[in-house]
């Protein structure tokens, strides 16, 4: 009988083998057209007033390997072991609903137009975190672009009559304060017939009236910045009185400090007024006390570090600051200017110069220059970290536009070198450059560099000279890495160790695994790599597979030691999951992986394999005496989403036990549940797998509350490696500028036109410098992108602080004699990328100390100082035109103006001379990849 069911059994299957494959195939059609489908959907103009989804990186990468979006995920396509389960959004989501800080767009999350997000969710369903929707909105007032606005604005609101409820709201930066004060009256009930205003906190201590409520919260208002509602009495009187616009409490009052406590009505009514309209935070006990000019700090705004230091690190150029501070710049301005910021960034740049040196003041606030850039300049509106040599890049841009003396720009012919001497070509470009671009940025900041491209075919020798503001430099990179991990021995007694091992930045996963196995003193082909996540594995990982996107900070490593190879054809792989339920969301413990032989797999086998793998987990003799019945009730007790535990055992004597659990098959996402033992066979009966088996361990959940300690699953202990700290290397300011200089070969990205083999070309390019600025701008490119990891290099960069001679970098002998530098100030980066601090280091031309520039906070620091791993932008000013200490005056009248003179700031000299290097130089230059 049993012969003749297989007979019967193994014809079926024959028999519906077509039907299978082309039920296989239609699935496969269905997937490449839904992946089609959701890329044109997501390829869409972003169009203000949309919603698009935030979602999970990590599940769109599942989904991505599961409807085969790429070449090398073909071989997943339709797999059902790849089944990416419902949508999941919890990586994202705090506790409390709110979406989880600093988080990446295509690191951490990706944007998805709603369409397709309800094509994905009906199916694949959604877990049970919320979806995350998010309106497009316009940006910039002269400048307009559209984005997904991902992060809201939570604000802090209270009423000045009951100053003990404050509410937090969340609002769109594109809100209106109309909006946000309708929303307040609603919240703090207050009658229709009554007038209302606002007082927004603009530092902890100062505050102001919001007299334009038809404005937008963006570049307004931070993150838990306050707004208070004042309500007119029914005396028709305000709290207030008419107070002026703006007003400064004293720093000792117990009331909206910061992001902090409480308020007082009493104290906020009865507040002093102030005159600081240009948003001084300086207490009036301050503005007592003398300030010494330029040691002036800036509130952070929220998340506005970036521009401090900039600013900071800027304003201790002499030459540029007594530009601005001598008004010089009003008579320059060039509002008309179609390239320019309509003289808006000048014009806020140069008040705020004038306030940070009036000697006024200890700190402002630089609110209304933030403002001016965000309606310029998008990226930098809100309150979002940025990043400071951008910003700094964008002010010397805009303020260049803003002052350029050209009102009316030629036409200027490119021309080919065609021969000519460098000399002649330099010349040439640099007079052409100075047509349309003469100001005091130029003046002072430009110089010119010398591009040299080969062709590799025809060897087509094209050279050019460009300027530029700044010099980016590379920095060497780390040739290894520390890369963090968990080995779970092969030993199934011993917990799991948390380690670190030291590997090549770049590399594969079977180099991971030679690395570990000397560690270990294991075979590296015995061991299997996972990034387990939610206690499931999100990702196994193949030999080939490379390392490099793995993060310490965002993954979760665990290096499996097998019996056999990971990749051996006679044996199985076997990865088992931990659950109470059939459903998505109740896997527990750390999975565990074994290998088996394929001949030797069955049931019985595989039952007692995880067992014997789980007995850190597994308490047998549990002390509850409830334990030894827990399986009375077993048939009829269902778990908490209402399904049976269909056991095997269902027909069990009362007074038999159940097994702890059952063994079903399942996939890697855990979205599958199959029988893996057929009707009416045996537990004896070999099993038919496939080499790589995921199996669900389902536990009934009086079974795991009586039996399974899940501390004990997870419990690791630390290896001594994982005390490990990279030895970081010392570099030299020399080692970048041999980078910078370096012939490279440009990918097929990057292709240059060869005008003569009229095709694109692999050429060959090198930079040199031609002509040196009065003031050099170094950029440390310390940040390194790809796609799929983000690093950034914090070694020490070691350069001088006095005598930077620039003479060996010069390829043009005639203008060697003045390229020795002073520095002057430094704009630096602590932390990681996406976030960290800025802060920076300047010394005062009129005093000729050193200090510390920390948001709002200044203190006195030494020139030694200023060297550290954090250095990120450094600003010299070539040695003959340092300051003489304490003479402004001369730095007004002598040599801020004599740079400003379009005679004078000629470096290039325009006869037919070579060209000589006399006061100036340089130039804007194309954007350089910033991060």
């Amino acid at each position: 009988s049993r012969k003749l069911q297989n007979m019967n059994s193994q014809s079926t299957a024959v028999h519906e083998l077509p039907i299978v494959q082309a039920k296989s195939d239609d699935l496969k059609a269905q997937l490449k057209a839904q992946y089609e489908n959701v890329k044109q959907l997501n390829s869409s103009a972003l169009v203000k007033g949309d919603t698009w989804a935030v979602v999970s990186a990590r599940w769109v990468k599942l989904w991505k390997e599961y409807v085969g979006a790429e070449a090398f995920y073909a071989n997943k396509l339709g797999d059902e072991n790849y089944h990416p389960g419902p949508i999941d959004n919890s990586d994202l989501i705090e506790p409390d609903g709110k979406l989880k800080e600093g988080r990446l767009a295509e690191i951490d999350y990706f944007f998805m137009h709603k369409e397709a997000w309800d094509l994905l969710a009906e199916y694949y369903k959604t877990k049970q975190s919320e979806p995350i929707f998010r309106k497009v909105i316009e940006k910039g007032k002269f400048t307009r672009t559209v984005e997904v606005e991902v992060y809201l604005l939570d604000m802090k609101l209270a009423e000045l009559a009951n100053p003990d409820k404050v509410i937090s709201h969340r609002f769109s930066r594109a809100s209106l304060f109309s909006e946000v004060e309708s929303t307040m009256r609603s919240l703090f009930k207050v009658p229709d017939d009554r007038e209302t205003r606002l007082w927004v906190s603009l530092s902890g201590t100062h505050y102001e009236l919001l007299t334009d409520k038809d404005q937008a919260l963006e570049n307004q208002v931070y993150n838990n910045q306050y707004l208070v509602l004042e309500v007119k009495g029914t005396d028709d009187k305000w709290p207030r009185g008419d107070a002026p616009g703006s007003f400064t409490i004293s720093q000792n009052s117990s009331y909206l400090q910061g992001t902090g406590g409480r308020f007082s009505a009493a104290s906020f009514a009865n507040a002093g007024s102030g005159s600081q309209a240009s948003g001084s935070g300086s207490s009036q006990l301050e503005q007592r006390r003398s300030a010494t000019p330029g040691l002036c700090g800036l509130s952070n705004l929220g998340n506005t570090c970036f521009m401090n230091s900039a600013l900071q690190a800027l304003s201790n150029v002499q030459m540029l600051t007594e530009y601005f501070l001598s008004e010089k710049w009003r008579e320059e301005l060039n509002p008309d200017n179609p390239l320019g910021m309509h003289g808006e960034i000048a014009r806020r740049y140069g008040e705020l110069i004038r306030d940070m040196w009036s000697g006024k003041n200890w700190h402002i606030s630089p609110r209304s220059f933030k403002y001016a850039v965000g309606q310029f300049a998008p990226q930098f509106s809100g309150f979002q970290q940025q990043d400071g040599q951008e910003l700094m890049a964008f002010l010397l841009d805009g303020l260049h536009e803003d002052l350029n003396r050209i009102k009316k720009k030629p036409y200027v012919e490119l021309k080919d070198a065609d021969g000519r001497s460098d000399h002649v070509v330099a010349k040439e470009a640099w007079n052409d450059y100075k047509l349309r671009n003469d100001s005091i940025i130029v003046d002072l900041f430009h110089g010119q560099l010398k591009s040299t491209l080969i062709c590799p075919d025809c060897r087509k020798v094209s050279v050019t000279f460009d300027p530029f503001c700044y010099l980016s430099l590379p920095v060497p990179k780390e040739r290894n890495r520390l890369l963090a991990f968990f080995f779970v021995s092969k030993d199934p007694t011993k917990p799991p160790l948390k380690c670190k091992v030291q590997v090549p930045i770049e590399g594969q996963i079977t180099d991971l695994c030679k690395a570990i196995g000397q560690q270990f003193k294991v075979k590296p082909d015995h061991l299997l790599v996972a990034d387990v996540y939610n206690n499931k594995f999100h990702k196994v990982y193949a030999s080939d597979d490379s390392y490099t996107s793995i993060s310490n900070e965002r993954d979760y490593i665990y290096v499996y030691e097998l019996d056999a190879p990971a990749n051996s054809t006679k044996h199985a792989v076997v990865k088992v999951y931990f659950v109470t339920t059939a459903k998505y969301s109740h896997a527990f413990g750390l999975p565990i992986v074994f290998s088996v032989p394929l001949t030797d797999i069955t049931y019985a086998n595989l039952f007692q394999t995880v067992t014997e793998r789980s007995c850190r987990m597994l308490t047998l003799n549990s002390p509850d005496p409830k334990s030894a019945t827990w399986w009375k009730d077993h048939s009829s007790t269902k778990d908490d989403e209402g399904i049976c535990d269909s056991g095997e055992d269902d027909e069990a004597s009362p007074q038999s036990p159940p097994p702890l659990f059952v063994l079903r098959r399942s996939n890697a996402n855990l979205t599958t549940e199959n029988e893996l033992l057929e009707a009416n066979s045996s537990e004896a009966e070999p099993l038919s797998v496939s080499s790589d088996l995921y199996l669900m361990a389902r536990f009934h959940p009086k079974a795991k509350f009586y039996f399974c300690n899940e501390q004990n699953a997870v419990h690791f202990e630390r290896h001594s490696s994982a005390s490990m700290i990279m030895q970081k290397r010392t570099h030299h300011l020399e080692d970048c500028l041999k980078l910078f200089t370096e012939e490279e070969r440009l990918g097929k990205k990057d292709a240059w036109y060869c005008p003569k083999c009229k095709d694109f070309k692999c050429a060959s390019k090198k930079f040199d410098l031609w002509c040196m600025p009065k003031v050099l701008v170094i950029h440390l490119k310390r940040f390194h992108y790809d796609r799929y990891y983000r690093n950034k290099i914090d070694d020490l960069i070691e350069f001088p602080t006095r005598g930077l001679d620039m003479t060996n970098w010069l390829l043009n002998p005639e203008v060697q004699d003045c390229a020795t530098y002073d520095l002057v100030s430094v704009a630096n980066h602590y932390g990681c990328l996406g976030g960290g601090h800025y802060t920076a280091y300047g010394m005062n031309y009129r005093t000729g100390k050193w200090h510390y520039f920390d948001d709002s906070s200044v203190r006195e620091s030494s020139e030694s100082e200023a060297v550290t791993k954090a250095a990120y932008v450094l600003i010299y000013v070539r040695r003959d035109l340092m300051p003489r200490l304490g003479d402004s005056s001369t730095s007004v009248d002598g040599v801020a103006a004599d740079a400003a003179s379009p005679g004078g700031a000629d470096r290039i000299d325009t006869d037919d001379d070579d060209i000589t290097d006399k006061k100036d130089g340089g130039s804007q230059p194309e954007p350089m990849e910033v991060n």
